[in-house]
């Protein structure tokens, strides 16, 4: 528990730093690239949800993100009574962390400021990346359990074909000579 509050306080933390100093600094829609044409800071508003997708769907836009909430919930307190692996709980704090830097934005705006850009990729902000990182790691946590599964009942096989005919016998009780 205590690696998810961590995790899910700092990138909290990190989130809200960069979106305040992008909103004292630069004005609205101005770019600052860092790699010409390829990366930089472009502070604009999402009013939407992921790549700005329901712009103008209010309601919309808060259903998704309550159902979102239930799940992550849910995920949450199922790996925290039985967590899956070590490090399940540093990726939900990123999801954590990134959800509430931008639910901050939501309820304290009505809108998410988003800055980084990345060639044509839609442009985000930290919290964003928290997510999508959050996710991608339970993804490999979870694919890799599932491989290590998937593995055991055959080994449980192949270590069973070695026993000889003579300790199948010893076991059964019978004595071979």
């Amino acid at each position: 528990m205590k690696k998810l509050l961590i995790t899910c306080l700092l990138t909290t933390a990190l989130d809200q730093i960069t979106k305040q100093w992008v909103e004292m600094q630069m004005p609205h829609f101005s770019t600052y690239w860092v790699i010409p044409g390829w990366m930089g800071i472009h502070k604009t508003y999402n009013k939407g949800i992921i790549f700005g997708f329901f712009q103008d769907s209010g309601i919309l836009v808060w259903g998704i993100i309550l159902i979102a909430a239930g799940v992550l919930i849910y995920s949450t307190i199922s790996e925290i009574r039985h967590p899956a692996h070590p490090f399940s709980l540093y990726a939900l704090g990123f999801i954590w962390g990134g959800a509430l830097g931008n639910l901050i934005d939501r309820v304290r705006t009505g809108k998410v400021l988003d800055f980084i850009a990345i060639w044509k990729w839609p442009i985000f902000n930290i919290a964003d990346s928290s997510i999508v990182v959050g996710i991608l790691i339970l993804m490999l946590l979870y694919s890799r359990e599932a491989k290590r599964e998937a593995k055991s009942p055959g080994e449980a096989i192949h270590q069973d074909s070695n026993i000889g005919m003579k300790d199948l016998h010893q076991q059964s009780g019978e004595h071979t000579e």
